[in-house]
C-alpha cells in the first residue's frame, strides 16, 4: 500500500491563483509553509511502508515554469520508509512537548539511555509564519513552495559533515507510528513523516553529554559566555568547515537558531567551543521558477542550487552575525588551509555515498544529477568562500571581554594592522589584517578596565574603530598618523584618552547595543539593492510608468545606512515625454552633514499654459494650451536629519529649461512669456521633511509636512531677482480600530520678483484640485485644500488577504495675482475605490473627479494622492 497526504487535491482553478499569487507572496515573505505530512498510521508491527512525501506538490509543466519545479519530481515519488520503533529507540521513547520554528513541527522526546531526541516534520506548518493568513489562498502558495526545499536532503548533509570533521546528529526518515508513548500528542503526530534524530545536550548533573560536552547552549547564550568569561575559545577552523559545507550544499538558513555549541573542558580549566550545525530543511534549496526570479531581485536570500554557486552574500545573509563575530580570528592562511582540507576530504567517493543515503527511489530520480552537482560546486569552493571572506574581514569586527585587557594595534609599513590583546599576560586574540582585504578594523573593548594602545607607522589604508565599554579605558595613540585613521569612542567615566594628530575623539559611547553578535539586527555593513517600479495615470500624461532601483550602504554608526542611492527612468505615453531622476544620499560625510546630489531631467513638469491668473480663459482646443517643455535640474548640498523622515537640505541648483516656441500654434509660441525658449538659472534652495505617518502608502495616522523654498539672483538668463516658498501638509485621523480614515492636505506656493512662467503657482491635478486640469490656473501665489474620507469595505482573498475600500474626495483651490479681482475658488468632489494588500504595501486606487465647473478627469496609480 502506497500512503499520502490526506490533504485533497487542488482544483486546477487553484493551481491558476496560486501562480498569480506567487510573487506577490515572496515579496510579502520568503519562507515556506504547509501542513505536517500525515498518512494513515501503518498498523501494528509494521517494519516498512511506502509513502509519498508530498503528492500535492505535483503540478504541470507551465505551472512549473512561472512557480518552480523545485523538488516536486522527489516529493511525489512513493519512498520506502521504516516505521519508528519507539519502545527500542533510545531505549525507549516518552514524548514531552512540542516545539519548532517558523515552519517545521518538532516533538521533543526523553530516552530512557539519558538522552534527548526529536521527531521533525518533512513537510511543514504554516500557521506560525503567516498567522492570520491560515486559509488563505497565500497559505496554499507558502504551502506549494515547500516544493522548494530537499526531502530527504538532510540525510545527505550528515555525511559530508561527517568527512569534514564536524559534531552533527545523523537524521533518519521514519513514519511516525501510532503509539502510545505518544501521549497526549499521539493524535498530531501519529502516521506523520518525519526526521528522527538525537537533540545535541548536556549530560544530567554536569556529566559529559553530547560529543563529551559539559555544556551544550544555544548561539545566544555563547555570545554571552565568549563576553563575561575567560578562558573561552571557539573552534574556529571547525566552524570555517561547517559553513563551507553550507556553502556546498546552498543551505541559506544557518541563523542563530541553526547551531548548537558544545563546550568542550580544557585541561588549562578553559573551554573549547565545537558548533554543531543542525536542521537541515534548506540545504539544496531550489527556489527557482519565472516569477522567484523576479522576487530574487527584492531578496538575495531566494537562492537556487545547482552546478555553480547563486550569490553567496545572500546565501550566507541570515548567518552574518556569526560568521563576522566567530571567523575573524582566522588568518589567510588558516582559511585557505582549511578550504583546501574540506576540498580533500569531500572525494567523489564520499559524495557518492552521501547522495546514496537518500532513499532509493529519490536516488533514482535525481541522484546522479545531484552528485555531478556537489562535485562541481566542491572544485569550485576556493572561489566561493572568497565572498564569505570578503564578508567577514572588509569590514572586520573584534570582540574582546569584560575582562581587563591590554590591546595593542600596530600600524605596518604595508599599510597592514596588527591587532594583539592579552590578559593577564596570555595572548586572547592576534590576527594581522591586510588593506587589501579589510577596509575597516572595529574593536569593540566591552567591559572591564582596558588599555587600548596604537602604535607604528606607515599607510593609514585601514580606518581604526576602538569602542570603548563599561569600566575605565585608558587610549594612548603613539602611531604618528596624520590623516584621521584612528577613531575613538568612549563616554566611561574615569576614560583617559591621549590623542595623536590621526586621531578623532567621540566623547561618547555608542548608544547602540554592541555586543557579540549583531547589533539589534541593524545593518552597519554591505549593501542591499531592490527594484522600485512605479505608475500613474491622468488624462494630460496618460499611462507613466517608471522604472527605478533603489541601493543602499549600511556603515558604522550610519543608521538606517550611510549611503542611498536612487535613479528612476520612466515614460509618460500621453505626453510622449520620458523623465530621469537620480538622487544620491551620504550620511555624515562632510564636516558632521549629510550630502545629497540630485541631478533630475524631465518633460513632465509643465505641460499645459493658459496665461496668468484665477480668471484665465481657455482656447476651443486644448492642445493649443499645451506646451512642449523640458528641464534639467542639478544639485549638490548639505542635509541634516535622518535622511528618511527627517530631512533639512540647503543646496546651490542650476536648472536649464526649454520650451517651444517656434511654432504659433501654442500659447506659449504666440505670447512667448518671459522664460520661455532657452532659459537657465542658477540659485539657492532648501527642503524640508518630518514624516510622522504609520503607513507609507495608505496612512490612517500622523502626519507628512514637506516644503521648500528657491531664491535666483540676476545671473545668466534672470533678469531680476525672485524667490519662492512653498509648503505642503497632511494629516490622518482614525479611531483605533483604523477605520475610516479622514484624511486633510493644506497647502500653497508664493513668489516675489519677476519669474519665469514655469516656476509660477500653478493648480490643477492631483497635486492640488483634482477635477482641474493639471497646470491649469498659474499666478503670483496660490492654495489649496483637499480631504478625503477613507473607508474599509472589506478585506477579501484577491490570491492574498487585501483591504478593500471606498473613499470621497472634496478638493478647493486657487491663484492669486497681483492686479487681479476675482473671488472664484475652484471646487472638485468625487470618489473612488482602493485595494491594499496585506500590511498595506503597494496600495492601489481609482479615483474620478468632478469640478463644479462640469470637467470630470480618471485618476490612477500606487497610493493614495496624499
Amino acid at each position: 500500500m502506497v500512503y499520502s497526504s490526506v490533504r485533497p487535491a487542488r482544483a486546477r482553478l487553484q493551481r491558476i491563483v496560486r501562480t498569480l499569487a506567487i510573487a506577490i507572496a515572496f515579496l510579502v515573505g520568503s519562507g515556506a509553509g504547509g501542513g505536517a505530512q500525515v498518512v494513515p498510521p501503518p498498523p501494528p508491527g509494521t517494519d516498512f511502508v511506502t509513502v509519498i512525501a508530498g503528492e500535492d506538490y505535483e503540478a504541470s509543466g507551465f505551472y512549473r515554469l512561472f512557480a518552480g519545479a523545485g523538488y516536486r519530481d522527489l516529493w511525489t515519488t512513493p519512498i520506502r520508509v521504516p516505521v519508528a520503533d519507539l519502545a527500542a529507540l533510545g531505549g525507549g521513547l516518552t514524548a514531552r512537548r512540542v516545539g519548532g520554528g517558523m515552519t517545521t513541527r518538532t516533538l521533543h522526546l526523553d530516552g530512557e539511555d539519558g538522552r534527548r531526541y526529536v521527531l521533525r516534520s518533512v513537510d511543514k506548518v504554516p500557521a506560525d509564519l503567516i498567522g492570520e493568513l491560515v486559509g488563505t489562498p497565500l497559505e496554499e502558495v507558502l504551502q506549494d513552495q515547500m516544493s522548494s526545499f530537499h526531502p530527504s536532503g538532510a540525510v545527505v548533509v550528515a555525511r559530508l559533515l561527517e568527512a569534514v570533521d564536524v559534531l552533527h546528529v545523523t537524521p533518519t526518515l521514519v513514519v511516525v507510528p501510532d503509539d502510545p508513548r505518544l501521549g497526549e500528542f499521539r493524535e498530531d503526530f501519529a502516521g506523520m513523516l518525519a526526521l528522527f534524530e538525537e537533540r545535541p545536550d548536556d549530560g544530567p548533573g554536569g556529566t559529559a553529554g553530547f560529543a563529551g560536552a559539559r555544556q551544550v547552549v544555544q548561539t545566544d547564550r555563547l555570545f554571552e559566555i565568549m563576553e563575561e568569561q575567560a578562558g573561552q575559545r571557539i573552534q574556529t577552523t571547525e566552524f570555517l568547515r561547517s559553513r563551507l559545507v553550507d556553502l556546498l550544499v546552498g543551505d541559506r538558513d544557518r541563523s542563530m537558531n541553526n547551531h548548537l555549541w558544545a563546550g568542550i573542558d580544557q585541561p588549562d580549566g578553559g573551554t573549547l567551543w565545537r558548533p554543531i550545525p543542525r536542521d537541515r530543511d534548506q540545504a539544496f534549496v531550489q527556489f527557482d521558477g519565472v516569477l522567484k526570479k523576479l522576487a530574487r531581485y527584492y531578496d538575495r536570500r531566494l537562492v537556487a542550487f545547482g552546478s555553480d554557486y547563486p550569490n553567496v552574500f545572500g546565501l550566507t545573509r541570515n548567518a552574518w552575525d556569526i560568521d563576522r563575530t566567530f571567523l575573524v580570528s582566522l588568518s589567510r592562511a588558516e582559511w585557505d588551509a582549511t578550504v583546501a582540507h574540506v576540498q580533500a576530504r569531500l572525494d567523489d567517493d564520499v559524495i557518492d555515498e552521501a547522495v546514496r543515503r537518500m532513499p532509493s527511489a529519490h536516488h533514482a530520480v535525481i541522484g546522479e544529477r545531484l552528485a555531478e552537482q556537489i562535485r562541481a560546486r566542491r572544485d569550485e569552493l576556493q572561489q566561493a568562500s572568497e565572498e564569505l571572506y570578503r564578508v567577514v574581514f572588509e569590514s572586520a569586527d573584534v570582540h574582546l571581554t569584560d575582562q581587563d585587557e591590554v590591546v595593542t594595534v600596530r600600524r605596518i609599513g604595508d599599510g597592514s594592522l596588527e591587532v594583539l590583546s592579552e590578559m593577564d599576560g596570555e595572548t586572547t586574540f592576534q590576527r594581522t589584517f591586510a588593506p587589501d582585504e579589510t577596509r575597516e578594523v572595529r574593536l569593540y573593548l566591552h567591559g572591564g578596565d582596558d588599555v587600548g594602545q596604537i602604535v607604528g607607522g606607515g599607510p593609514e589604508d585601514i580606518q581604526l574603530r576602538m569602542i570603548g565599554g563599561g569600566g575605565r579605558d585608558d587610549f594612548i595613540d603613539a602611531s604618528g598618523t596624520r590623516g584621521v585613521a584612528n577613531l575613538i569612542y568612549d563616554g566611561g567615566d574615569g576614560t583617559t584618552i591621549s590623542a595623536g594628530r590621526g586621531t578623532r575623539v567621540h566623547d561618547e559611547t555608542p548608544q547602540r547595543k554592541y555586543s557579540w553578535g549583531e547589533a539589534e539586527g541593524v545593518l552597519d555593513w554591505g549593501t542591499l539593492t531592490v527594484p522600485e517600479p512605479r505608475f500613474g495615470y491622468d488624462e494630460d500624461r496618460g499611462l507613466v510608468l517608471v522604472a527605478g532601483v533603489k541601493f543602499r550602504r549600511y556603515g558604522f554608526l550610519k543608521d538606517p545606512y550611510s549611503r542611498r542611492l536612487q535613479v528612476r527612468a520612466g515614460y509618460a505615453f500621453g505626453s510622449r515625454q520620458p523623465i530621469v531622476d537620480y538622487r544620491h544620499f551620504f550620511r555624515d560625510s562632510f564636516l558632521g552633514t549629510d550630502v545629497l546630489l540630485r541631478a533630475r531631467w524631465s518633460g513632465l513638469e509643465v505641460m499645459n499654459y493658459y496665461g496668468l491668473g484665477n480668471e484665465s480663459t481657455e482656447a476651443a482646443t486644448t492642445t493649443f494650451q499645451k506646451a512642449r517643455y523640458q528641464s534639467l535640474v542639478l544639485s549638490a548640498g548639505f542635509s541634516l536629519g535622518n535622511g528618511e523622515t527627517r530631512t533639512l537640505t540647503l543646496a546651490p541648483v542650476l536648472e536649464v529649461s526649454r520650451s517651444d516656441t517656434t511654432t504659433t500654434e501654442s500659447f506659449v509660441g504666440m505670447t512667448r512669456p518671459y522664460g520661455s525658449g532657452g532659459f537657465e538659472k542658477v540659485g539657492m534652495q532648501v527642503d524640508f521633511l518630518l514624516d510622522g505617518r504609520d503607513v507609507t502608502g495608505a496612512p490612517s495616522r500622523g502626519y507628512l509636512v514637506e516644503g521648500g523654498g528657491r531664491l535666483f539672483p540676476r545671473i545668466i538668463d534672470v533678469e531680476e531677482v525672485y524667490g519662492e516658498v512653498h509648503a505642503t501638509a497632511s494629516g490622518y485621523l482614525s479611531p483605533s480600530g483604523g477605520n475610516p480614515t479622514l484624511a486633510v492636505r493644506v497647502g500653497g506656493k508664493r513668489l516675489w520678483g519677476t519669474y519665469p512662467f514655469s516656476d509660477a503657482a500653478f493648480l490643477g491635478g492631483s497635486g492640488s484640485v483634482r477635477g482641474v486640469r493639471e497646470q491649469r490656473y498659474a499666478g503670483d501665489a496660490s492654495a489649496f485644500g483637499s480631504a478625503e474620507l477613507r473607508v474599509k469595505v472589506a478585506r477579501l482573498w484577491l490570491w492574498f488577504p487585501s483591504d478593500v475600500g471606498v473613499f470621497a474626495l472634496g478638493d478647493m483651490g486657487r491663484v492669486f495675482l497681483a492686479g487681479e479681482e476675482s473671488d472664484t475658488w475652484h471646487r472638485a468632489f468625487g470618489g473612488g475605490i482602493w485595494v491594499a494588500p496585506i500590511r498595506r504595501t503597494g496600495t492601489i486606487q481609482l479615483s474620478a473627479a468632478k469640478t463644479t465647473a462640469g470637467e470630470m478627469r480618471i485618476y490612477a496609480g500606487l497610493g493614495f494622492a496624499f
